[in-house]
């Protein structure tokens, strides 16, 4: 398993925006990504990277930063 890297999260983080402002999306569902497997602190570099990237298009960008299995209680 390897671990995301910042340079690698903020390239897919870019492309996701380049295409979704082409494509004309409405919006984006996203977890945590690069979090947690990933190895990336989510509040220190993660979603500062998000914010600064996803902010500025027209797509509305919802991450889902609490997830629980229906199975857990």
């Amino acid at each position: 398993m390897y671990h995301a890297t910042l340079p690698y999260l903020r390239k897919a983080v870019r492309g996701l925006a380049k295409w979704a402002d082409r494509n004309l999306i409405e919006s984006v569902a996203l977890p945590k990504i690069g979090a947690g497997l990933g190895k990336l602190s989510w509040q220190d570099e993660v979603r500062p990277l998000l914010v600064e990237h996803l902010t500025p298009g027209a797509t509305q960008y919802v991450v889902y930063e609490i997830f629980l299995n229906e199975f857990e209680t």
